[in-house]
């Protein structure tokens, strides 16, 4: 018994140290792979690839978006995913939280005025924390607060996993700061999105620099996921293999 237990105690502390392990790399290579303020390129680049990057406002480069208004009375326990702040941030940390949903109605309504969020589309964060992202990952329904969420549409002028790893980045971090006089703000608007410079290479090295931060996000999630099932073998079995 002794011994199983030491087992799972080993492999929980292996999977967790990889996890860390990855995560410091990612924060590490967000510092590395994007331009510092003044600068045009970065300290490390993909092979292959050379010249300036280009600083351009957001809003140059797609479309920024908020959806219809959605009140609360209109939220049901199932249908069509409504996501809120709330979900994005969950997504972000890997967490759970309580999910409402509206009526395949009222989406088809809503969607008529100001459209469907697609994949590859991404929701920031407006309010609370802001600037954090969430990309969406496919076609199905899906709808979004108008003024809580902001929504960038995707365009072929970018890649949507560069973008996404953009807002993750130093750089988007101290933008944020410098638009703020006491270092925080309650809210971060369409327009102040639109006027957001953002530094973009060519779309080939994008897509490069978007694969490889998606790969570290898996690996994360990968060993996070595993750790979390070993604690809960781990739990269950000292609770049933002892009178």
């Amino acid at each position: 018994v002794g011994g199983y237990i030491d087992n799972l105690d080993h492999l929980i502390t292996l999977h967790q140290r990889k996890c860390d392990e990855v995560k410091q790399l990612k924060k590490f290579m967000l510092q590395k792979m994007f331009p510092k303020s003044g600068e045009l390129v970065p300290e490390i680049r993909f092979a292959g690839f050379t010249g300036d990057w280009e600083q351009r406002k957001l809003g140059e480069i797609t479309n920024i978006l908020s959806a219809s208004r959605v009140h609360k009375e209109e939220w049901k326990t199932e249908g069509v995913p409504f996501f809120r702040s709330s979900d994005v941030m969950a997504a972000f940390k890997g967490t759970k939280n309580d999910k409402v949903f509206i009526s395949q109605e009222l989406f088809e309504k809503l969607s008529a005025i100001s459209g469907k969020p697609q994949q590859g589309d991404i929701f920031i964060t407006g309010g609370g924390s802001i600037g954090t992202p969430y990309i969406v990952p496919n076609n199905e329904p899906l709808y979004s607060k108008d003024a809580d969420l902001i929504w960038v549409k995707r365009s072929e002028k970018h890649d949507s996993f560069y973008l996404y790893s953009y807002f993750v980045s130093p750089i988007f971090r101290e933008y944020l700061l410098s638009i703020s006089h006491t270092g925080t703000i309650a809210h971060y608007t369409i327009e102040q999105v639109k006027k957001t410079p953002v530094f973009f290479p060519s779309l080939e090295e994008q897509q490069k620099i978007g694969v490889y931060f998606s790969n570290l996000d898996h690996l994360i999630t990968l060993h996070q996921h595993k750790c979390d099932e070993l604690q809960g073998v781990k739990k269950f079995m000292l609770q049933n293999m002892f009178v």
